[in-house]
């Protein structure tokens, strides 16, 4: 019997076309917080206001020559310290008297009595602040005009003045107040029964009108009318000059 030649080489299994890689998701970047009240990423570049991202539409008017500069995120709001500052007009959603929280990404260049942002009057309206006092500590503070400092919560580090970015966060639960420095609770003290509300404009880099100017930057300021949890502050500091 003949020995049948080799077996032909079987026809090899075709191989499947490979299932395309879908493209990646784009990475939708940090958490942000859903909720805020106002939000001003100061990203705009050029002009004289600052869109508000949140369902407010409560935009920014740059004053005195406030200009914009290099920030976390795309630009920042750029502040001489002299006159510049940013306001937004009186808006319903920005009077907050319970629950709240006021965050910002700031670069202070100097140690001097100086705000973050402000809605109220020194000694004369009670309503909410973040500042940045002349000892070297940040702070949250309520009602001033009626009550002096009895509620106002420092931060135990100070700020710094190197050109360094520092991320303050102020929230209020209705009872109590804390203080975050970088995305890490520092102090908490009682609060009052109510913030006061006024027909103020909310001031970004000073008071209302100007006073008490900020000198440096600030970038991704934020207002919510609920107390944010540690874990979304640490969101916020997750997600630079947002």
């Amino acid at each position: 019997r003949r020995h049948a030649g080799p077996d032909a080489t079987p026809d090899p299994t075709p191989t499947p076309d490979p299932t395309p890689t879908p493209d990646p998701t784009p990475d939708p970047g940090p958490t942000i917080p859903a909720g805020a009240v106002g939000a001003w990423g100061f990203d705009e570049g050029q002009g004289t206001t600052a869109a508000d991202g949140s369902t407010t539409g409560a935009t920014a008017s740059l004053r005195s020559g406030a200009t914009w500069a290099a920030g976390l995120s795309g630009t920042a709001l750029g502040l001489d310290g002299v006159d510049d500052f940013a306001r937004v007009d009186d808006r319903d959603a920005l009077d907050l008297a319970g629950a709240m929280t006021v965050s910002a990404w700031v670069r202070p260049e100097q140690k001097a009595t100086q705000y973050v942002l402000k809605k109220a009057a020194q000694g004369v309206t009670d309503g909410y602040e973040l500042g940045l006092a002349n000892g070297g500590t940040a702070f949250l503070r309520f009602n001033h005009a009626s009550s002096g400092d009895t509620y106002r919560v420092d931060t135990t580090t100070p700020y710094p003045t190197d050109g360094t970015w520092v991320h303050l966060v102020g929230t209020y639960d209705g009872t109590r107040m804390r203080i975050y420095v970088n995305g890490v609770e520092q102090a908490s003290k009682p609060g009052p029964a109510a913030v006061g509300t006024n027909a103020l404009r909310l001031g970004i880099g000073a008071e209302s009108d100007g006073t008490r100017p900020l000198k440096g930057r600030i970038d991704g300021v934020r207002l919510y009318d609920r107390a944010l949890s540690a874990a979304e502050v640490a969101q916020l500091y997750a997600a630079p000059g947002k």
